[in-house]
């Protein structure tokens, strides 16, 4: 499922898998989402994979078919040599019965016996870590239509984990499906790679693992979420959008403090009807996953949006230094959202400097050249 360090998994499979034993299927990408939602579906792809394309029927149909070629075409080669094929996906948890189904179908006409391994995380801390997820997102899409609803969930099937874990089993067969809690205090070194290599006798070196798509602290959380809120009003405009926004994160990233964390009032109605299913959760897969909901609720958590704009006068020093603007004190939380999100608007927008721009196309290229070797 997302949130659970698939990113980070995916990255060092792409990058350092060299492991005879295996092979990481990427049709050129890290993140293979995309092809098994394309293979999984009838309808349109999400807007995120390929805009107004994906709604044209004619181009899902010869997507669809180039996936299936492509991933028969590894699967034989890797079959010839003795290699296993690993595939990733984290969206795939999202997918509803019938889309998994037929994905399945797709997965097994190209040769596949298919075996899943699914990492699931506790609620309360998987859905503080959605949110800054999604908080991120907004200087990709444009306006503050892309902001998380702040004390809900879009599709709220992700956090239903009794039905994914019946759908999985269902579909895949309980012997075929491997669900394993998210906990890095469990993990060797505290590493989701490591423990993802150990599960499944993949050899991979300490050098080529990789940290990847970590989430921010609140920081930097209230930071971008005024900007997405009061301050993004761009539409997506592609390679360069991307790179603003890689460079955007980085320098947010480098900001200190506490994880975000919302107060126990906000995620109990989400929750609490989730609870009389938790004992056979905890039973299929074999660890718990009780919290204490109520832990952060005297610090400084996230009960109302008014919350989000009340930023730390260490974050709005880093701002000062990173703009070189001064920022008035003491201003009503909205008007001091507004204030910080043209900065941080500011910030996206100026030059990043040779170093950075120099480094962002060394790993272009880096990129660029093991798409091309492990897409032929």
């Amino acid at each position: 499922m997302p949130k659970t360090g698939t990113s980070s998994i995916q990255e060092s499979l792409f990058f350092g898998l060299n492991d005879p034993r295996f092979e990481y299927f990427t049709g050129g990408e890290m993140n293979t989402a995309r092809a098994l939602i394309l293979l999984g579906s009838e309808g349109d792809l999400p807007a995120h994979f390929d805009g107004e394309r994906g709604r044209h029927p004619a181009f899902l149909a010869a997507a669809r078919q180039a996936v299936q070629q492509r991933l028969g075409s590894r699967l034989e080669k890797a079959t010839r040599s003795g290699r296993e094929l690993i595939v990733s996906g984290e969206n795939c948890w999202r997918m509803p019965e019938n889309e998994l189904r037929r994905l399945k179908r797709h997965l097994e006409q190209t040769g596949l016996q298919v075996q899943v391994i699914a990492y699931v995380r506790p609620w309360k801390e998987w859905l503080e870590s959605n949110f800054s997820q999604r908080a991120q997102l907004v200087c990709i899409y444009g306006s503050n239509e892309a902001l998380p609803p702040l004390f809900g969930l879009a599709n709220p099937v992700q956090i239903d984990y009794g039905n994914r874990i019946e759908t999985f089993d269902r579909v895949f067969g309980r012997e075929n499906v491997v669900f394993r809690k998210f906990q890095p205090s469990t993990f060797p070194e505290g590493c989701v790679t490591r423990d993802f290599c150990q599960l499944t006798g993949v050899s991979l070196h300490d050098s080529q693992i990789r940290r990847a798509n970590e989430s921010m602290r609140l920081d930097a959380v209230r930071l971008i979420f005024a900007y997405g809120k009061f301050a993004n009003q761009e539409a997506t405009s592609g390679r360069v959008t991307m790179w603003q926004h890689r460079w955007l994160m980085n320098r947010l990233l480098t900001l200190p403090g506490r994880s975000l964390r919302f107060h126990s009032s906000v995620v109990e109605p989400l929750l609490q009807p989730l609870l009389p299913d938790l004992e056979r959760i905890e039973e299929r897969i074999g660890a718990s996953l009780r919290e204490d909901w109520t832990k952060h609720d005297s610090g400084d958590c996230i009960r109302t949006e008014e919350d989000l704009f009340r930023f730390s006068d260490e974050s709005l020093v880093w701002l000062e230094a990173q703009t070189g603007v001064r920022l008035p004190r003491g201003r009503p939380p909205e008007e001091s959202a507004r204030r910080v999100g043209a900065l941080i608007h500011r910030l996206r927008h100026s030059s990043p400097g040779f170093r950075i721009l120099s480094q962002s196309a060394m790993s272009a290229a880096h990129r660029s050249w093991i798409r091309w070797t492990r897409s032929r």
